[in-house]
């Protein structure tokens, strides 16, 4: 199963490239380029989701992407994972 998630990518203050789920609380990854944040949120996001699906909890309601309020320097992108709902789940 694909799931995609907005997520709101800028540079943090130590430099490094910072990805913000809006609709996953607390929920953020941190790379050296823009590239490395977007792998580390495909991890965090397929691992989110999976914990959740595991705990039998309804995902959080994904945010129509024009609907999220940027500041100067921050970009939305799509973040999906695909998600393995059980074992020899192959899609």
């Amino acid at each position: 199963m694909m799931i995609s998630y907005p997520a709101v990518i800028r540079r943090a203050e130590n430099g490094k490239y910072r990805s913000d789920f809006p609709d996953l609380p607390g929920s953020y990854a941190e790379g050296d380029t823009v590239d490395e944040a977007v792998s580390e949120a495909i991890e965090l996001l397929r691992d989110f989701v999976t914990a959740t699906l595991l705990d039998w909890e309804d995902l959080p309601k994904i945010t129509d992407v024009e609907s999220i309020e940027l500041k100067e320097g921050e970009e939305v992108r799509m973040i999906s994972a695909n998600i393995r709902l059980y074992t020899g789940y192959d899609e």
